[in-house]
């Protein structure tokens, strides 16, 4: 049986000598996440869990959730009338609103997923780094979910009548940590973790700026498990240490799960503190899906941060590099928030030329926009004011994400996207950076 032994004192080096006192073998250890995971049988692990200054926690499992698989549809093909279908192509709007337009360029995502097909039309050139951290002998996507978690957040390109992620300009770095069934392994996450915090080290020492195609600047993680309330859960202690060994400067996204209508169904890691929560809506009516999971987590706090579309999404699809399906779950409106992120430091690159890698946007509007997400945030009618255990904080850009796929809201776009994005939420940064002496 696979064990977690973390470091509550004692060096990695001497946790594994305790490791091999007691019998243990297939020692792997990573630093940053202060983890040693190797194998033992239950009495080792008990002898081992006496030694003071370590924690022994065996190793559990994640997976992710897929649901509503649709028919293979092809891009050449009308659209699906009516449904989010083709939702992400009028985003388009959005970004030609900027000029030069908005796409999300300079951003880097790290997917942890089943891997990707980095050969699909809508793909080609995004992926610029992958590992594989499964026994999968392929870092490709064999399972069918990784490939549509990344055209989510930036596949396709910028090009009216196209179908395409939010944010096209934008990179991906391929950490493959869910195995060709769908479920991967704490332990798979955890290294998938520390190798993150290694390439921000890296990029860090390299001097690169933060809008380096290989500085990681989010981290995408559209799967979970159950949270048991565990402070010392491996995957929640790795979520930290990775948190704390950037400089709190990292993006964490992930979904909220497939687990509701029910209360206290925030899946792990997205129950995190450090990582920000997004649940699913579906377009009409505009509502939070039934099956997202809603706060509050074990330790009280509020959950989804915030809400996107999540339901009937063209996704690109693993089956070849033509291919399309309709899929739905938190798993994808998590990665339409990375994609958002990605717009953001896009825009923010235009102020600061290069963006230096000690001026995060995404963790410096944090601390503001606890006062602002409801400003900027739209919910369904009858819900609650500010913060909730269903909505979060609401949907991003307020009023304007429904104006943009409104039939008669196209026309619009000029005259409601530079005011409202533009001008309100990217100055609002802006002005928080520089108060702060970024």
């Amino acid at each position: 049986m696979r064990y977690a032994v973390i470091s509550r004192g004692l060096s990695l080096s001497r946790i594994e000598e305790e490791i091999k006192r007691v019998g243990g073998r297939n020692i792997r250890s990573l630093p940053r996440m202060k983890q040693v995971f190797c194998e033992l049988e239950p009495a080792q692990a008990q002898r081992l869990s006496q030694v003071p200054g370590l924690v022994v926690k065996q190793t559990g499992k994640v997976k992710t959730e897929q649901i509503a698989w649709g028919d293979e549809y092809q891009v050449v093909q009308a659209t699906y009338p009516g449904s989010q279908a083709s939702l992400a192509s009028r985003f388009y709007q959005l970004r030609e609103a900027f000029s030069p337009p908005l796409t999300g360029a300079g951003a880097t995502c790290c997917v942890l997923d089943t891997g990707i097909r980095k050969s699909h039309r809508a793909l080609k050139n995004k992926v610029v780094y992958e590992a594989n951290f499964t026994s999968s002998p392929t870092a490709d996507d064999v399972f069918g979910h990784g490939t549509g978690v990344s055209y989510m957040a930036c596949g396709g390109r910028h090009a009216p009548g196209e179908e395409s992620g939010i944010a096209p300009g934008a990179k991906v770095m391929n950490l493959k940590v869910l195995e060709d069934d769908g479920e991967g392994t704490d332990e798979s996450v955890v290294a998938a973790l520390d190798h993150v915090a290694e390439l921000w080290e890296d990029a860090k020492n390299k001097g690169l700026p933060y809008t380096d195609i290989m500085f990681p600047n989010m981290v995408n993680m559209s799967f979970g498990t159950e949270d048991d309330g565990d402070p010392e859960h491996p995957v929640k202690l790795a979520v930290r240490e990775l948190y704390e060994a950037t400089d709190r400067e990292i993006f964490l996204i992930a979904a909220a799960g497939n687990k509701g209508p029910y209360p206290g169904t925030i899946v792990l890691p997205a129950s995190c503190p450090e990582v920000f929560a997004v649940g699913a809506v579906t377009f009409v009516p505009f509502r939070v899906w039934s099956r997202s999971s809603r706060g509050p987590t074990g330790d009280g706090r509020i959950k989804p941060d915030v809400v996107f579309y999540g339901v009937d999404l063209l996704l690109a699809s693993n089956e070849s590099d033509d291919s399309y399906r309709v899929k739905s779950g938190t798993s994808f409106a998590s990665p339409a928030i990375c994609g958002g992120g990605a717009l953001v430091l896009d825009a923010l690159g235009r102020f600061f030329q290069p963006l230096p890698s000690q001026c995060y946007p995404f963790r410096e509007a944090l601390d503001w926009l606890e006062n602002v997400w409801s400003r900027v945030s739209v919910k369904g009618q009858g819900a609650p004011a500010g913060k909730d255990n269903d909505w979060g904080y609401g949907m991003p850009t307020g009023d304007l994400a429904l104006k943009v796929f409104a039939p008669s809201g196209v026309d619009m776009m000029s005259q409601i996207v530079v005011p409202l994005f533009g001008l309100g939420m990217m100055s609002g940064v802006v002005k928080e950076m520089i108060r702060a002496g970024k």
